[in-house]
């Protein structure tokens, strides 16, 4: 696999992380508990981030060779990428979704006749 192919392989990781991840902030909505849902999330993907930032640390299946790989890069190398990118990413997309939700939300609420 080369280095572009597991860039797009990373980032297909990362898109499916969000799509669950705002499917969940949909059902929160429904349940009318978004606030804890995204509580929940983000402390979900913090502790996913913190054990990628660990088992990079410790090298665990060279996770960490995404950094050099070029031409030759297997599947650990796109996770060690996913771990490293993927949960930051997938916190700001939920962020941003739940602010909007409830801005809207609120919005309407106060222009109800």
């Amino acid at each position: 696999m080369t280095n572009d192919e597991m860039g797009a392989w990373a980032w297909a990781l990362i898109l499916l992380s969000a799509g669950i991840t705002l499917a969940c902030l949909l059902l929160g909505r429904r349940l009318h508990k978004l606030g804890l849902t995204l509580l929940i999330l983000v402390s979900v993907w913090a502790a996913v981030w913190l054990v990628g930032d660990r088992l990079q640390d410790s090298d665990w299946n060279n996770l960490t060779g995404w950094v050099d790989c070029r031409t030759s890069c297997d599947v650990w190398d796109s996770v060690g990428l996913w771990f490293l990118f993927g949960p930051p990413v997938v916190v700001v997309v939920a962020v941003v979704a739940a602010t909007v939700v409830a801005a809207i939300d609120r919005f309407r609420a106060r222009h109800r006749t």
